[in-house]
């Protein structure tokens, strides 16, 4: 078995200094099973074949003990990007949660509105109905 940590400190010292490496175990703590975030502008003008050959040479001796890679290799200008269009993503949601919201509040008002109204409805027709079968009742 190999562990994130492991895995993290090798990369970080066959990488060009300054990248980032990120190593998660999302095999639920059994160490089959990895997602690795790499970014650095070693990467740069690299196909990504070229990049993922660059992190299995890396870890050739680890990869054979390891169940399952997902490899995730960026230069810096492509994570940037990338970050920014999930900061715009998730704003662009937040500013929708409201509206959704307010349509639901909106809505549920309405059927209480409607349900205030059949209840006023229905006491005036009991009501009617009793006059009807009690005339001495509107005379009183």
């Amino acid at each position: 078995m190999v562990s994130a940590e492991e895995i993290e400190t090798k990369l970080k010292e066959n990488l060009l200094p300054g990248a980032l490496v990120h190593v998660e175990d999302i095999s639920g703590g059994c160490g089959n099973s990895y997602e690795l975030l790499i970014v650095s502008d070693e990467f740069d003008k690299k196909l990504p074949l070229m990049r993922h050959r660059k992190i299995h040479g890396i870890l050739k001796e680890e990869v054979p003990l390891i169940h399952a890679l997902t490899l995730n290799v960026y230069t810096v200008a492509q994570y940037e990007n990338i970050k920014i269009k999930e900061k715009a993503e998730s704003e662009t949601k937040a500013n929708q949660e409201p509206a959704d919201e307010n349509a639901e509040t909106a809505a549920n008002q309405d059927k209480e509105d409607k349900e205030d109204k059949e209840d006023k409805e229905d006491k005036e027709d009991k009501e009617d109905k009793e006059d009807k079968e009690d005339p001495d009742a509107l005379s009183q």
